[in-house]
């Protein structure tokens, strides 16, 4: 069992490297955070998707059945 965890660590090390140098050459090469987000709104309807869980953060305190 502690060969998968270690195994799953390397992953996610190597993924969160990669993330990070993504982003350092995003911004070497002039990369603009705003135009990322809109373009990523245009495609997939992120605005959407943050109303969506607005509302169920609202929600989720009334479903409480122990309050």
């Amino acid at each position: 069992m502690g060969k998968i965890w270690k195994v799953l660590g390397i992953i996610v090390g190597i993924a969160l490297l990669l993330g990070i140098i993504c982003i350092g050459v995003g911004f070497i090469t002039d990369g603009n955070l705003d135009r990322i987000k809109n373009l990523l709104e245009a495609n997939y309807g992120l605005g959407n998707l943050r109303s969506i869980f607005e509302e169920l953060m609202e929600k989720l305190p009334k479903l409480n059945p122990l309050t």
